[in-house]
């Protein structure tokens, strides 16, 4: 159950390999991200001698088991969801994804109801034209730096997202 989204949840909201083995279901599964059905195959999955074992291995190969550094960058878009399309001017898709995740938001690769705004570049296609019909604010890679520094969705007008 556990992939590079969920392993950056579990480093960042731990700290290091040795909280995440000794934390209890409830704590895995109170981290925004992780359902209950993940916290249950993580707690599980360190209860395993044979598990733990492989751990110790790697451990005493060196490998480092404290999670990333915390950063201070301001969590702007936390609880955000912004999705991204179209060929961008000012930043590439990878950028704009890992300023997002940085601010604390979410960077899925489909609109939905939950989607908070779509970053529109040129050549929006479907995508643009499912945020529209569902009410998405629609915005340019300016407004998408407004919103990194304020964290509020900028007011947009009709004539703003004819890109």
């Amino acid at each position: 159950h556990i992939g590079g989204t969920i392993g950056e949840l579990l480093a960042k909201s731990f700290g290091s390999l040795d909280a995440v083995i000794s934390a209890d279901e409830e704590s895995l599964a109170a981290i925004d991200g992780i359902g209950p059905i993940v916290a249950t195959a993580v707690h599980q999955y360190f209860r395993v001698d044979r598990h733990l074992e492989i751990v110790e291995k790697l451990r005493n190969a060196g490998v480092n088991f404290d999670g990333p550094e915390l950063d201070d960058t301001p969590q702007t878009l936390e609880a955000m969801s912004i999705v991204v399309t179209g060929s961008l001017s000012r930043f590439t898709r990878d950028e704009v994804q890992d300023l997002i995740k940085a601010h604390g938001g979410k960077s899925p690769g489909s609109v939905s109801k939950k989607t908070t705004a779509l970053l529109a570049g040129a050549g929006g296609g479907s995508k643009r034209t499912k945020a529209e019909d569902l009410g998405v604010p629609v915005i340019s890679e300016d407004q998408f730096a407004t919103l990194l520094e304020k964290g509020e969705v900028p007011q947009i007008t009709s004539d703003e997202n004819t890109n």
